[in-house]
């Protein structure tokens, strides 16, 4: 008998793992075209203005592109033009400081930049564009 109460209770607690869902990502990667055999890499942090929640940036640089990942715990990206709510937004891209795309997922790539130094610019915002105050900046150079 205790054998089939041990055999009960591990079947349940296998069939409860198995019964868990586990989270999808809310976004995709979305490429932008802009224009190294350098690799790169760079995590910068910051904090939200509205929580103590934390910003990161990665980006890889690999050949002509620059890959970036933006992880903004407890921050849902959504599309421009919607009402604003605290903690969702989008990113607004900026390159030699002209913008160059409007990003509402976690990662994004910048493809095809010429050989030359760039710098690039990140800016976490509102769902009406206004920015969160959460700027970040880093540089990269294409050989």
């Amino acid at each position: 008998m205790k054998m089939f109460t041990i055999y009960l209770l591990l079947a349940m607690s296998i069939i409860q793992a198995c019964g868990n869902e586990k989270p999808t990502p809310e976004t995709d990667v979305t490429v932008l075209s802009v224009r190294d055999n350098n690799l790169d890499k760079v995590a910068i942090q910051a904090t939200t203005q509205q929580t103590t929640s934390k910003i990161s940036i990665t980006h890889l640089v690999k050949g002509q592109d620059v890959y970036v990942e933006c992880y903004v715990p407890n921050f849902v990206f959504q599309k421009e033009k919607k009402a604003n709510k605290n903690g969702e937004g989008h990113i607004e891209v900026f390159v030699n400081n002209k913008k160059v795309e409007t990003i509402s997922t976690a990662a994004f790539v910048i493809k095809g930049l010429p050989k030359g130094t760039y710098n690039i610019k990140i800016d976490l915002v509102h769902n009406d564009s206004t920015s969160y105050q959460q700027t970040k900046e880093f540089q990269v150079t294409i050989k």
